[in-house]
C-alpha cells in the first residue's frame, strides 16, 4: 500500500502551514464508517468474475465490463474490492478466433499421441474454459496422465502457456500447497501444475 503524496493532501486539506491534517484525518475516519466493515472475503484478484449479473475481467491494473474498459483506480460500483495488482495483457483488444483459427489450434492438439482421440478435444475444451474459471460456477480441471518421458511436459510448454499466456500461474512438483495459495492470493486464474518425476517410487 503507498500513500499519496504530500501535493495530493495539500490540494485537499489545505492549512495554513501546509496540510490540515486534522480534516485529513477526520475525512478518512467519516469514509471508512460510510463503507462499512472491511471483510477480507470481498476482496477479487486478477481474474475473470461474475458481479451481480456483470462480467467482469480484472486485469490488474484496470477492468474490463460490459460498459467498457476502466483503470483499477476509477470508482467501480460493487459489493467487491477489486485490488491493483501486477498488470496482465489479457486479451489487449484482440479479436476472438474465426471458427477456421479455432479449427488450427484443435488439429495442433490433435498431433500429441494421444491414447484415446477425444482427450484432444477435451483438452482444447478445457485452454478456451480456463481464463474464464473465476466467473463459472463449477471450475473446470485436467489431469493429463502418462508415463515418464512421453511428453506431458512438452504439450503443457509448447500447446497449454503459449495459449494460456500471462493468464495463468505455472508451478513446477516442487511447490506446496501453501506456496501454491500464498501465490495465487485472491487471484482467480488457471493453475498449470507441471508435476516433477521422482527416480524413487516411494517418493511419486
Amino acid at each position: 500500500m503507498a500513500l499519496a503524496p504530500l501535493r495530493f493532501w495539500q490540494s485537499l486539506y489545505p492549512g495554513r502551514m501546509g496540510v490540515n491534517w486534522p480534516a485529513a484525518a477526520s475525512d478518512l475516519h467519516q469514509r471508512s464508517a460510510a463503507v462499512g466493515m472491511f471483510a477480507p472475503e470481498r476482496i477479487r484478484g486478477r481474474g475473470a468474475w461474475w458481479d451481480n449479473g456483470r462480467s467482469v475481467l480484472h486485469l490488474g491494473d484496470r477492468l474490463i465490463t460490459p460498459a467498457g474498459e476502466q483503470p483499477i483506480t476509477t470508482p467501480f460500483p460493487s459489493s467487491h474490492i477489486y485490488q491493483r495488482l501486477k498488470r496482465l495483457e489479457g486479451p489487449c483488444g484482440v479479436e476472438p478466433l474465426t471458427l477456421p483459427e479455432a479449427a488450427v489450434i484443435v488439429s495442433i492438439a490433435n498431433r500429441f499421441r494421444w491414447e484415446v482421440p477425444a482427450s484432444a478435444t477435451l483438452l482444447s475444451g478445457w485452454v478456451v474454459l480456463a481464463p474464464i474459471c473465476g466467473a463459472l460456477r463449477w471450475r473446470p480441471h485436467l489431469w493429463l496422465t502418462a508415463g515418464a518421458g512421453t511428453g506431458k511436459s512438452a504439450i503443457l510448454d509448447r500447446f497449454v502457456a503459449p495459449l494460456l499466456a500471462d493468464f495463468a500461474l505455472l508451478v513446477s512438483g516442487a511447490t506446496t500447497e501453501a506456496g501454491l495459495r500464498q501465490s495465487l492470493c485472491s487471484d482467480a486464474l488457471p493453475v498449470v501444475f507441471d508435476e516433477a518425476e521422482s527416480n524413487e517410487r516411494s517418493d511419486r
